[in-house]
C-alpha cells in the first residue's frame, strides 16, 4: 500500500541523501510493520479501504480526520494532507507537507471557533534522521503577547530515544529500556509511541499524525523508565507493561502511581 503525494517542502529540513526533489510516498506500513493499534486508551482508530487512517475518535469525543488527495502536482500545491481536529465544533486545521521520506516536514495550523473567522496558530517544522526518526520539532508562533517559539529535540541511539528536551535543556528527560524488573528489552512490536505518558514532548495533536504513519518511525523497544533532571535532582518513573501472547502491549501503567488507574492505558489490535 502506497500513494504518492507531491511536495514543495524545503529539503533542508530532511537529511541530505544526494537525491533530487522527488515525490513523498505516504505508507503507514513502513511504520507499522506488524499489527496496527485500533484503540489506545479509549481512542478508536479507523482506516479506509486503502488502509490509511481516516478518523480517530478519542474517549472524550474529539474527532480527528484526515483528507488524502488522490494525486497532485508540485507546482500547484504545497500542503498535501489536511488533518482536522474537531472538538465540539471548534476546529483546528493542520495543512501538512509530505517530504521525500513519506513523513510530514511542515504543518501550518489554523483554528476556527464555531461561527467565527479562522486565525493562525503557527507553523511546525519537523526534521528526521536517515533512519526515519523524528529528531527535531520547531514550533513557530506569534500572537498579541509576542513570540512563542520553541524547539523540541529527540536524541536516538540504536533505534531508541535516549533523551528529549525543549530548547536549550528545559524539560529534559532520559529514558531506559532495561531495568531490574525488565532485564531484557521489550521489543516494540506494535510501534507504540507514547507521546504524553512516556515521552512528554509538546507536539500536541501531531501525535495523531504518528498513528497515521506520517511522523517518523517509533522506538525499537518499549521504555521501562524515564528520569527527569530538576534543580540538580533526578526523579525516576518506572513503567509496567502487560503483553499478550504475541508480544503486543495490552496495558501500560506507572509503577507506584499516587493516583491508581489514572495513568492506565489499554490497547487493542487488529
Amino acid at each position: 500500500m502506497c500513494t504518492t503525494f507531491y511536495s514543495c517542502s524545503d529539503d533542508n529540513d530532511e537529511p541530505n541523501d544526494g537525491q533530487e526533489s522527488i515525490p513523498g510516498v505516504v505508507n503507514p506500513n513502513n511504520v507499522f510493520t506488524g499489527q496496527m493499534p485500533t484503540e489506545i486508551s479509549g481512542s478508536k482508530i479507523s482506516r479506509n479501504a486503502e488502509g490509511y487512517v481516516n478518523e480517530i475518535v478519542t474517549s472524550d469525543g474529539k474527532v480527528i480526520s484526515f483528507e488524502y488527495p488522490e494525486k497532485s502536482r508540485a507546482e500547484q500545491i504545497s500542503n498535501n494532507i489536511i488533518m482536522t481536529v474537531d472538538e465540539d465544533g471548534d476546529k483546528t486545521f493542520y495543512n501538512m507537507t509530505i517530504g521525500r521520506n513519506g513523513f510530514v516536514t511542515k504543518a501550518y495550523v489554523k483554528f476556527k471557533n464555531q461561527g467565527e473567522h479562522e486565525y493562525e496558530e503557527g507553523e511546525w517544522t519537523l526534521s528526521y534522521d536517515n533512519d526515519g526518526h523524528l529528531i527535531k520539532a520547531y514550533h513557530d508562533y506569534a500572537d498579541e503577547q509576542g513570540e512563542d517559539d520553541y524547539t523540541i529535540t529527540l536524541q536516538w541511539k540504536d533505534g531508541n530515544i535516549i533523551k528529549t528536551y525543549k530548547d536549550n535543556g528545559w524539560d529534559s528527560y532520559s529514558y531506559s529500556y532495561t531495568s531490574a524488573s525488565y532485564p531484557s528489552a521489550i521489543k516494540n512490536k506494535g510501534a507504540i509511541f507514547m507521546f504524553e505518558s512516556v515521552y512528554p514532548i509538546e507536539v500536541y495533536d501531531l501525535e495523531w499524525v504518528y498513528y497515521a504513519g506520517m511522523l517518523g518511525k517509533g522506538p525499537k523497544d518499549l521504555a521501562v523508565s524515564s528520569s527527569e533532571l530538576d534543580d540538580g535532582e533526578t526523579y525516576t518513573t518506572n513503567y509496567i507493561w502487560t503483553l499478550d501472547q504475541n508480544g503486543y502491549p495490552t496495558v501500560f501503567d506507572v509503577e507506584d502511581d499516587d493516583h491508581p488507574g489514572s495513568s492506565t492505558v489499554r490497547f487493542r489490535w487488529n
